[in-house]
């Protein structure tokens, strides 16, 4: 009897099963994020040239202006080649922080760590069930 080993193999399909469900989750939670700042504010109304538009209460997640910070917020899988596979969910824009934790006048509007919180239960199940379906396809 002849026993052969896989474990390079099983290794190399467990990566990519973690590689899949971790690029699942980041782009599940930019897609809730973007729903998240798109609810309608409840805040004082300003004057625009072409529109009125309310802003986002004190407390509340941000609301949408001009859509560039929800345009701003992506999904960066670059480091999903790594043998320790990253991905990151987030803006560039130099609003986040300050409607994360308020600046100066700007009171916080906190959405990223609230909306984190709330979803991470779906996000663990998300990634289980990604690495569950990669692994049963794996012979």
């Amino acid at each position: 009897m002849t026993l052969k080993w896989y474990g390079a193999e099983r290794k190399a399909d467990i990566l990519r099963a973690v590689q899949d469900a971790i690029g699942a989750v980041a782009i599940n939670l930019q897609s809730t994020m973007k729903v998240v700042v798109s609810k309608p504010g409840r805040g004082r109304f300003y004057k625009r040239p072409a529109r009125t538009h309310q802003a986002s209460a004190p407390g509340d997640p941000p609301t949408v202006d001009t859509g560039d910070y929800r345009r701003s917020i992506q999904v960066d899988l670059s480091h999903q080649r790594d043998a320790r596979p990253v991905a990151r969910v987030g803006t560039n824009s130099v609003k986040g922080p300050w409607l994360e934790f308020g600046r100066g006048t700007i009171e916080p509007r906190p959405h990223w760590i609230p909306t984190f919180k709330q979803e991470r239960g779906k996000l663990l199940k998300i990634a289980q069930a990604v690495i569950t379906k990669r692994m049963k396809a794996v012979k």
